[in-house]
């Protein structure tokens, strides 16, 4: 989602879920009994309605202003790639929330006090997955006034939901829907080999189900970069609960100052906040990885609700362009050839074949525990063709179309020449 919204998480990303909540969660998924919501891919912006005026928020700093004014909305997105997918989104919802009654603006906004989380969907300006027509998708209310957001999908959102709906129907005048949050209709594969693959792979980590995937980075990291350091054990486990975020951690500053300077530049690579993130991501990849195997099967044949073409015609257009994609940044050449090649490498090892860009819907969004208002998501191979298709993109008409010549000419040439 990014923006306001922040990073929607994964499972394997929140250190204190047990081995145990995840395969709880990961069952429930596979026998389709659990309640969730699609996932779409689009432009995020958070709105509300305050003193008469619809007020959009990108940022945390916008929220505590009160929101962007449509003037200053439209002057920030002047000449932007997305100006005209947030333009149009943003009169879309304009033409929705002035049709509402007042009663339910007051009821729902509380005059500026909370923002509803939306995603654009514009036909001019698709993200990786093109749903041929233009939505708004509503996915929860949020309000701020606490030290951390408060995250409703019932209540006054619900009441949002309903009479935006009870006044669009299916379309607006300008072709446009206003919708809340699909559930998604799961599909029953606790009884294949999917689930059973899932268990196994867990279980190959050797944690039990009370384990937390914190214990599991901290354990890995005993065993290997942080053990390795020429450090006593106990600042070796000060140095692990810094890097998993322990509110017993001392300060990394403070902890600095306590071991050898020989040792600063390595344990700098493993504990600053930035690094501290990328550690964590790094080990726990491989459990990530049996997640992610997981997640593709699930999603594997699922339609989106949002699709207004032909879903299995799209699911060709992707593959096509994750085909271009791969071949474009296999052909780079330049500084950053060997930086391209390494992210390639990696993603493709996650994804596998192609034939797993097998749906095209984004993945699934669920709360855990049920009215905690805590989020998170499953998204299948669109992670990696995301990923891959997005930096191709960024390469640029040029590099993209000199890889791409290089790429024909190699294959092309001996024939011609022959």
């Amino acid at each position: 989602m990014g923006g306001v919204a922040g990073h929607l998480s994964h499972l394997h990303e929140n250190l204190d879920f047990t081995f145990g909540e995840i395969r709880s969660i990961l069952r429930d998924v596979a026998s389709a009994n659990i309640e969730v919501v699609e996932k779409v891919d689009g432009q995020n912006l958070f709105f509300t309605y305050r003193d008469g005026a619809l007020m959009t928020a990108r940022n945390a700093g916008d929220v505590k202003k009160g929101g962007m004014t449509p003037e200053e909305f439209a002057g920030k997105w002047k000449g932007h790639p997305a100006e005209d997918a947030f333009m149009n989104g943003f009169k879309a919802i304009t033409r929705a929330v002035e049709r509402m009654s007042d009663q339910d603006k007051a009821d729902v906004f509380a005059n500026g006090g909370n923002y509803i989380n939306a995603e654009i969907m514009y036909v001019g300006n698709p993200n990786i997955i093109q749903y041929g027509a233009n939505n708004v998708v509503l996915h929860n209310l949020q309000n701020f006034d606490g030290p951390e957001p408060r995250v409703e999908s019932q209540g006054p959102f619900k009441q949002l939901v309903q009479a935006v709906e009870d006044i669009e129907g299916e379309l607006d005048a300008e072709g446009w829907r206003v919708s809340g949050p699909q559930i998604v209709e799961l599909q029953d594969i606790s009884q294949g080999e999917h689930l059973a693959v899932l268990e196994d792979g867990l279980s190959s980590f050797g944690m039990s189900d009370d384990a937390t995937i914190g214990d599991f980075v901290a354990e890995k990291l005993r065993q290997g970069e942080v053990g390795n350091i020429p450090i006593p054990v106990v600042k070796q486990e000060e140095l692990i609960n810094i890097i998993i975020g322990k509110e017993s951690a001392p300060s990394y500053s403070d902890f600095k100052k306590s071991i050898p300077k020989d040792v600063h530049k390595t344990v700098s690579a493993l504990a600053t906040k930035t690094n501290s993130k990328k550690t964590i991501a790094r080990t726990t990849a491989p459990i990530e990885r049996v997640i992610s195997d997981f997640a593709i099967e699930v999603m594997r044949g699922m339609k989106s609700f949002f699709q207004a073409g032909d879903s299995d015609a799209e699911i060709s257009r992707m593959k096509e362009e994750l085909q271009a994609s791969i071949s474009a940044i296999e052909s780079a050449q330049g500084s950053d050839a060997e930086a391209l090649g390494d992210m390639l490498a990696a993603q493709m090892e996650k994804l596998g074949d192609i034939e797993n860009v097998a749906s095209d819907m984004e993945g699934i969004v669920f709360e855990h525990p049920p009215g905690s208002g805590k989020l998170y998501k499953l998204t299948g191979s669109f992670a990696m063709a995301n990923q891959i298709i997005g930096r191709a993109r960024r390469m640029g008409p040029s590099k993209k179309d000199e890889a791409l010549i290089r790429e024909y000419l190699r294959y092309a040439l001996p024939f011609v020449t022959g």
